[in-house]
C-alpha cells in the first residue's frame, strides 16, 4: 500500500517504472487480495479480484537494477523509485 493509502502496482517497463494506483484508498489493517497483471498493452489492477484501475503501455519488462526481478511490498534492491 502506498503511503496515502492507495495501493499502487509498478512495472519497469522499457526504461523506466510505470504505476497504477487504486481509486479509493484501503482502511489500514484491513486485510485485501491486491493483483496485477501485464499484457504487453495495458497494466491493470486488481483488489479481491475486482478490476481497479489500468494503464495503457507498451513494451517489454525489465529488472530493474541488481539481481531483483521481483518485489512486494517494498522496494526493488538497487531501485531508486520510492514507493
Amino acid at each position: 500500500m502506498y503511503a496515502s493509502g492507495y495501493v499502487k502496482g509498478m512495472y519497469y517497463i522499457g526504461d523506466s517504472c510505470k504505476e497504477v494506483f487504486s481509486s479509493e484508498q484501503v482502511k489500514l489493517n484491513e486485510k485485501k487480495l491486491v493483483s496485477t497483471s501485464y499484457d504487453n498493452n495495458t497494466i491493470r489492477l486488481f483488489i479481491n479480484g475486482l478490476f481497479e484501475s489500468s494503464l495503457s503501455q507498451t513494451g517489454a519488462i525489465v529488472k530493474p537494477g541488481s539481481s531483483t526481478y521481483l518485489a512486494i511490498g517494498a522496494n526493488p534492491i538497487g531501485s531508486t523509485v520510492n514507493m
